[in-house]
């Protein structure tokens, strides 16, 4: 995962005793206030100023502020509008996963990157929004002109299931990926097994729980406001992403029963997730086209929005005076996995380092998916 200076990094160091990491630590850099330049702004160009502030999950983060506000502004919202936003982040999350398998997924395996069927893919999907939203308005609190163009719809998400035959399985109902099957998940899943790696990672955290409003409200205003920058939840470190949302798939569940929760069942929950999300576009009932919710019942309030982004779970907490945003509090996938007491460091801390202990490294790296670079070095 690449990013801009802007976005900042992460540093991941460790040192190997005896064939087998002993310490882990995490130096996360990344300006975690950048939401603060948001003060000030009129609460209904929040959402849209959100997803042109961050060049990753922009869909995400939009659809994230847009709940926040929502809820600040008692502003409802019809399904419909909430079933074409939840189009929209199926598809920058099948354009995230394929961006990672054709680029990272490749790299690993000593294959060249597999530009064409990404060009594809992003082709297809990249332009959701105007698809649905031909005012390009979708960011609005209460919803945009929802009037869905289905006659380009449907081919896009054609050329987009040709493509993704690239990446996923040839049976996409196999447990795992079969031995030799021509796919880039099957390539990974042979390069996992020819090292016996299939429980590398696995870590003693819990997968990311329910996380109701109300606790959310008060879990903001401890720490000190630290609760952005390194969360937990009754002291766990939970897990969030693929696999902790697939947690209870029953092909993510054997493969967890067999070799617990490391870098095969990464694998599986992410293959599961892209076959899962093309399904749901191809269902895609004709949206009728609904008039916005004009106005909202107040000016003012707290709120906040919760979102399943393709990393994880990103929560916003947005507080709104006179119409103006008075703060804006995000957190983000990357500092859940990638918390110093998180799964990078539980799922790494103790196990074999091998004779290469960065390939390794970089191998559960790539499985978390952080959303800004990662380097990585020797204590």
């Amino acid at each position: 995962m690449t990013s801009s200076p802007a976005e900042g990094s992460l540093h991941v160091r460790f040192a190997v005793e005896q064939g087998r990491f002993s310490r882990v630590s995490i130096t996360n850099d990344r300006p975690l206030r950048a939401s603060a330049v948001l003060a000030g702004r009129p609460a209904a160009d929040l959402p849209r100023l959100v997803s042109q502030l961050f060049s990753v999950c922009r869909i995400a983060q939009g659809v994230a502020s847009l709940g926040a506000v929502e809820q600040a502004l008692c502003i409802a919202v019809d399904p419909v509008q909430q079933m074409a936003r939840d189009a929209l982040m199926t598809g920058e999350m099948l354009i995230d996963h394929a961006t990672r398998a054709c680029l990272d997924w490749t790299g690993m395996t000593g294959q060249p990157p597999a530009i064409a069927p990404l060009r594809r893919i992003r082709r297809a999907l990249a332009d959701l929004p105007s698809v649905l939203f031909p005012d390009g308005d979708w960011t609005r609190p209460g919803g945009g002109r929802l009037c869905p163009d289905m006659s380009v719809l449907g081919p896009r998400l054609a050329e987009a299931v040709e493509a993704f035959g690239d990446i996923l399985p040839a049976d996409p109902g196999a447990m795992t990926p079969p031995p030799g099957d021509p796919g880039l998940a099957g390539c990974l899943a042979d390069y996992i097994r020819s090292r016996e790696l299939e429980g590398f990672g696995a870590f003693a955290v819990k997968p990311m729980p329910d996380l109701p409003s109300d606790r959310l409200m008060d879990r903001f205003e401890q720490d000190d406001g630290l609760f952005p920058e390194r969360p937990d939840w009754d002291g766990d470190h939970p897990l969030t992403g693929p696999l902790a949302r697939r947690w209870e798939d029953g092909a993510v569940h054997a493969v967890c029963r067999d070799h617990g929760a490391g870098l095969m069942a990464h694998l599986v929950a992410s293959t599961r997730e892209m076959a899962d999300g093309l399904a749901l576009l191809g269902a895609l009932p004709d949206l009728a086209g609904l008039p916005p919710v004009e106005g909202g019942r107040k000016d003012g309030g707290l709120g906040i929005g919760v979102v399943e982004a393709v990393r994880g779970r990103l929560i916003h907490r947005v507080g709104i005076r006179d119409g103006v945003v008075t703060h804006l509090d995000i957190v983000a996938p990357t500092e859940w996995n990638f918390h110093p007491q998180g799964p990078l460091v539980s799922g790494l801390t103790g196990a074999p380092s091998g004779a290469d202990p960065l390939a390794r490294i970089r191998l559960l790296v790539s499985a978390l998916d952080p959303c800004v670079a990662v380097r990585i070095s020797p204590l």
